[in-house]
């Protein structure tokens, strides 16, 4: 995952199923969230508990809470997708962008199942030095 000069947040997945994978898919979906990896709030309005430092909020889902279908690659296969996300300022005034990660998981959305998933963080490109 990149964080483009203009903010815009560029997501490449790329699903590799194992050549020994005999697992049975309905319907499953790859959900992916944006989550800030800390956030100190001086004054939380949520809790009563004193609690002020949280860890992996989740900020956004992409596209959306639903996730995207998608066809499982056969085993040995793979298939990438790309996602961008256009932060709002609403988006931009309330989340670090450098404290910005990615978390992406393989799910059966009735039962919530999931299969597979992982995590890491979002680099900030500097594309003009292309």
């Amino acid at each position: 995952p990149e964080k483009l000069p203009n903010n815009v947040i560029v997501i490449n997945v790329k699903i590799i199923r194992d050549p020994s994978d005999a697992t049975t898919f309905n319907d499953t979906r790859l959900r992916i969230a944006l989550t800030e990896k800390q956030v100190y709030v001086v004054s939380p309005s949520c809790c009563t508990n004193g609690e002020t430092n949280f860890h992996s909020v989740s900020r956004k889902m992409i596209p959306d809470g639903y996730g995207s279908l998608f066809t499982i690659p056969a085993p040995g296969d793979s298939i990438e997708m790309s996602f961008q996300y256009v932060p709002t300022a609403d988006f931009l005034q309330q989340v670090n962008l450098n404290e910005l990660r990615v978390v992406a998981f393989i799910q059966e959305h009735c039962t919530q199942e999931t299969f597979q998933s992982t995590m890491t963080d979002i680099i900030s490109v500097d594309r003009s030095a292309d």
